[in-house]
């Protein structure tokens, strides 16, 4: 294994690695000029230019160092980083994440890298920075988020609220007014990440004249604020049954509050589709054992494709093992609705616990449309369980 490494840091350290630029559309290695050939000599004495490594060898020892890194092989990465093969700085990206905060030196390579041509080059720098996560790699990333093409921008911001950075609050609070509603999204998912630095942003959202930004203002809020400071602030009228409304009440239930959790089954139960739809999404965030149950109560009343059922169901499925214990004990019950639904989230988050249960419920099925639910989810339940000899 040391043999083995130490081949491959000699050969990567002699191959020619900066003989064209990291943002080259070339894929391959570019042939250097006569002026520039590295120059050695042939049986006969006379001087011959030396050929160039081959892409695929370069992008074999960088794999082979990748595959496990450490300190010794950064200033040969960082070189790699300027290969005019764009798998190879990809790889070299990559190998350096894996490194965290001992590759802080790469940090300038990696911001140039986050100029290069190629996409996955980008992205794996931006990773790798995230990794370090030192001022120097969060300021790289915040100035590569102020001039990002919008298609990336979530990756931005993903970085930025990976690292919980405060300081880049006022500016991913920007991107949450934007009309993109991805963009949006990932707005709101770093500002949770980033967590109380975010309230005051999401408070100053929380009055913005576009509903969808002051229902994702108010999202927010329920994650990073508190009962005592915000739940006065993100009151519902009693009737109130609008986007925002929704959400703010999501907030409170993520607070506490029962009212809340009741209201919104209630829209979720007898609302038109689309506000049923966020009433379910805002049950789903309240993460309460109350609420947990109301969205297991409200599958009988979906049919499988409406946008209500289909959102109760990803929402069951985001709380993991919370909701999978609570359908569990469900599914096992003859006089119980949604069996089939109930199974269906089983299928994705259910473990081997859920085997017997699920094997009860097939002999106790009335319909055929819940036994053959219960078998594929026993036959996706084991098909990730490991075997044993």
């Amino acid at each position: 294994m040391v043999a083995a490494r130490t081949r491959s840091i000699a050969l990567l350290a002699s191959l020619v690695l900066t003989s064209g630029c990291a943002s080259s559309d070339a894929v391959g290695t570019q042939a250097p000029t006569p002026s520039e050939a590295p120059i050695g000599e042939d049986a006969s004495g006379v001087s011959q230019p030396e050929e160039p490594t081959p892409a695929s060898t370069r992008l074999e020892v960088v794999r082979e160092i990748a595959a496990d890194p450490i300190a010794a092989d950064l200033p040969h990465l960082i070189d790699a980083l300027g290969d005019p093969d764009f798998r190879v700085r990809r790889d070299a990206a990559g190998a350096i994440a894996q490194l965290g905060a001992a590759a802080s030196d790469a940090v300038p390579a990696l911001a140039a890298a986050l100029g290069d041509d190629y996409a996955f080059v980008r992205q794996r720098a931006a990773w790798a920075l995230t990794r370090i996560g030192d001022d120097r790699a969060i300021e790289a990333l915040r100035a590569w988020a102020r001039d990002i093409d919008p298609d990336e921008l979530d990756h931005a911001m993903d970085a930025l609220g990976t690292l919980a950075d405060a300081g880049s609050v006022d500016l991913i609070a920007e991107w949450m007014t934007w009309d993109d509603p991805w963009i949006r999204r990932s707005a709101a998912r770093a500002l949770v990440r980033i967590g109380a630095p975010s309230a005051p942003a999401a408070r100053a959202l929380l009055v913005h004249d576009d509903e969808a930004v002051a229902c994702a203002a108010a999202r927010v809020l329920g994650y990073v604020g508190t009962a005592g400071e915000d739940a006065d602030r993100i009151a519902v009228a009693p009737s109130a049954s609008d986007l925002v409304s929704l959400c703010r009440l999501g907030a409170l239930a993520r607070f506490g509050d029962g009212d809340a959790v009741d209201r919104l089954a209630r829209a979720a139960r007898d609302s038109d589709p689309d506000t049923a739809e966020a009433a379910v999404d805002s049950l789903a965030m309240a993460g309460t054992p109350a609420a947990l149950n109301r969205l297991i109560d409200l599958l009988p009343v979906f049919e499988r494709d409406d946008r209500p059922g289909n959102a109760a169901e990803r929402a069951l499925i985001a709380l993991g093992d919370t909701a999978r214990a609570a359908i569990a004990i469900r599914v096992v019950d003859v006089d119980g609705g949604s069996r089939a639904l109930q199974a269906r989230v089983l299928a994705v988050i259910g473990d081997p616990r859920d085997l017997r249960p699920l094997r009860q419920a097939v002999d106790s099925a009335h319909s055929e449309a819940d036994r053959v639910a219960f078998e594929d989810a026993i036959a996706a339940i084991e098909a990730r369980t490991p075997t044993h000899p």
